[in-house]
């Protein structure tokens, strides 16, 4: 089958090439200070949402179990257990992943859209999870074994990068397995032979998306079984996480800056402005 690559597919592979200098290294070390910093204030804005529902569950006791979710209802399983571990698991293997093949393959464009995508969400996701408090899906009594405490007075701040019990809308751990799932798929396509998943499926969306919903779907799943999250707060996820990744504009938005540095440090800035311009022709290839 022959197909065409994109005109940014051709030139991340030409800066695959391109030697590690010391300004290529700055230039890649700031999308991460945006991660980071996207982060860093996640764990500080999410000390309010926890307080607020631990306080207010202790006063209002019809607040102490989950709000009706059809799925949630389907099981009583309400405890730590092996499935609790695997959900933390999976969005740090993706993560790693993701990290090691944008540095192996050199990719700024797909390291700039995991790091500046997932920024974006953590930073919307702040919004709207100290705006709108609900109760824990866990429940009052299993967020409290989960933090360790026995009443709201005992409650403090602390880092917890696998987010707390009260973090429903929307879920994390399904954005981040999401946006890992795409960027992996991204660097297989683009740089390890694995075209299939750049090019639009016999469904209509390309492979990548739909290895995207895959891993969301599951994650999802795995919430659902755990208590973990809501229904709303996956599909949310879901919605969120597909918007951003895929929206053209907004992508462009969030990586022109980190790729136009690159380019322009690895000597391959006329390449970057005909693709800028819409110049740059797509490349034929097999696959």
């Amino acid at each position: 089958m022959t197909f065409a690559d994109s005109a940014m597919d051709v030139l991340m592979r030409k800066m695959s090439e391109a030697p590690w200098t010391c300004r290529l290294v700055g230039v890649w070390f700031q999308p991460f200070i945006v991660w980071f910093a996207a982060q860093a204030l996640y764990q500080v804005v999410a000390f309010y949402p926890n307080r607020t529902y631990l306080y207010w569950a202790e006063t209002a006791t019809q607040c102490k179990d989950h709000l009706p979710d059809i799925f949630l209802g389907l099981h009583d399983v309400n405890e730590a257990n092996l499935m609790t571990t695997m959900i933390d698991v999976v969005p740090a293997v993706g993560i790693l992943a993701a990290v090691t093949l944008c540095i192996i393959t050199k990719d700024i464009d797909a390291w700039a859209a995991f790091a500046m995508s997932v920024a974006f969400l953590t930073v919307l996701n702040c919004i709207v999870e100290s705006s709108t408090v609900i109760p824990s899906s866990y429940g009052y009594d299993r967020c409290m074994d989960y933090l360790g405490i026995q009443s709201a007075e005992e409650y403090r701040f602390s880092i917890n990068l696998t987010g707390s019990c009260v973090a429903m809308i929307w879920s994390g751990h399904t954005v981040q397995t999401m946006v890992c799932a795409y960027i992996v798929c991204t660097l297989l396509g683009r740089h390890y032979g694995h075209t299939q998943l750049l090019q639009p499926s016999k469904l209509g969306p390309e492979g990548r998306t739909l290895v995207m919903w895959l891993a969301g779907a599951a994650m999802g799943t795995m919430l659902l079984l755990d208590k973990g999250h809501y229904t709303v707060d996956i599909e949310l996820a879901i919605l969120m996480s597909t918007l951003t990744l895929t929206h053209e504009s907004l992508q462009a938005y969030l990586t022109h800056t980190f790729i136009r540095q690159a380019t322009n440090s690895s000597g391959l800035e006329k390449e970057y402005e005909l693709l800028q311009s819409g110049s740059a022709s797509p490349v034929k290839a097999v696959a």
